[in-house]
């Protein structure tokens, strides 16, 4: 029976493991916008794949961020910091921006773990297993800054000044907003 009981609880963690898998970086084609999108729970990997690795690449090496900004980052975003990125791969502010941010998180060596990215189609929809709805999304991208268990700042569409100077400024927050 132990043995029974073993092989079962093996099988469903493979089971669910490969469910998970398989959610992530999905692509869809989107007759809306006539091409294909990322869908739901993505992470930088699903960037990296054709077609959306040509915007992502070249934006991504194009940039470069301000270091005064980026060395008072690297000293000042706590370990508890997280980011929930919303994006669409059909939206061109987003095509410019998301790789952007992620070449400043390279830079102050953020871990990837702590970043949660959520590909939506034209009506901000992610798919049944995703709840966009929590965080309120009204453009894309938009970039939300959580430390010390609340959230800190959010970057709508675009930065006030630049996307590494709104997070040096995020990161000087104290209180709840």
């Amino acid at each position: 029976m132990k043995k029974l009981s073993l092989f079962f609880i093996m099988f469903s963690m493979i089971f669910v493991s490969c469910k998970t898998q398989k959610d992530v970086n999905q692509v869809v084609y989107n007759e809306v916008v006539n091409q294909k999108i990322l869908y739901g729970n993505i992470n930088r990997n699903g960037m990296m794949k054709k077609p959306f690795k040509d915007w992502f690449r070249t934006e991504y090496d194009a940039y470069t961020p301000d270091q005064t900004s980026i060395d008072f980052l690297k000293n000042r975003i706590p370990d508890n910091a997280k980011f929930v990125i919303v994006l669409a791969s059909w939206c061109p502010d987003s095509r410019r921006e998301v790789p952007r941010f992620f070449k400043i998180l390279d830079a102050i060596d953020f871990d990837q773990s702590r970043v949660s990215v959520i590909a939506v189609d034209k009506d901000f929809y992610a798919g049944d297993n995703v709840d966009v709805a929590q965080y309120q999304i009204d453009k894309v991208p938009t970039f939300i800054y959580y430390h010390y268990g609340y959230e800190a700042g959010r970057i709508v569409e675009s930065p006030q000044i630049s996307l590494e100077k709104d997070l040096v400024d995020f990161s000087k927050r104290k209180g709840k907003n």
